[in-house]
């Protein structure tokens, strides 16, 4: 097996450090996870949304942010928050899905 050389080495975030999760025909894209700042919720075939919110806990369950989601797109800032782990739900068209995110 073949290594890449340290000269290849990117900095860039790996595909690793995102999620995908299909709800019904839509499909879910969160990243970067870990991050330090921000995390991205990318939603494909959004025609198929009817009702959708996120909410971002922390780990004893207290609500920290609450948005809807109405675009294919949206961001949220974990600026003000300590590191540690979080954790995101999303509900879409009345399924609920969890992720744990972590914030460097």
């Amino acid at each position: 097996m073949l290594l890449p050389s340290p000269d290849f080495a990117s900095t860039e975030p790996q595909e690793a450090e995102y999620f995908i999760e299909k709800i019904g025909k839509m499909v879910i894209k969160i990243y970067p996870n870990p991050t330090t700042e921000k995390i991205t919720l990318q939603i494909s075939n959004m025609e198929n949304l009817q009702t959708g919110i996120f909410k971002l806990f922390s780990l004893t369950g207290q609500l920290l942010q609450e948005q809807p989601v109405h675009s294919t797109t949206t961001v949220v800032s974990l600026a003000g928050l300590s590191k540690g782990s979080y954790i995101l739900k999303v509900h879409i068209n009345g399924v609920t899905e969890d992720w744990k995110i972590i914030k460097n």
